[in-house]
């Protein structure tokens, strides 16, 4: 299993036409180049997750512009695709008292690429 670490950022915009678009604009603007995104309507409000480098300046100027940023400590795991695997790992951290906050996979060949953020990552 191949692990590294990354930062997971949360942009939470109005649930209105155009809100994304603006968000987009204003990661490009700040030339955050973009590894992972998953967008989350939630009521009035969508949650636009993407995992990026993203510099303390960025999200400052982000904040200025209306925007909530949220970010979270995550991990990136190479583990083989293969049935059982993501059990073996689910099952490790839940032996070691960790409750996974928020998890996405995709398979690549004969690996699947797996990304969480852990509600104790020292014991991750």
């Amino acid at each position: 299993m191949h692990k590294k670490n990354a930062v997971k950022s949360c942009v939470i915009v109005p649930n209105q036409p155009g809100m994304l678009k603006k968000a987009c604009e204003l990661l490009a603007r700040e030339a955050v180049n973009v590894d992972c995104v998953l967008t989350e309507a939630f009521g009035d409000a969508v949650c636009f997750r993407l995992m990026a480098s993203m510099e303390d300046t960025c999200r400052k100027h982000i904040e200025a512009q209306g925007f909530q940023v949220i970010e979270d400590q995550m991990f990136h795991l190479s583990i083989p695709d293969m049935p059982g695997e993501f059990n073996k790992l689910v099952a490790k951290l839940a032996q070691k008292d960790v409750c996974v906050r928020y998890v996405s996979a995709m398979t690549h060949g004969k690996s699947c690429s797996v990304i969480m953020a852990v509600d104790k990552p020292e014991k991750a």
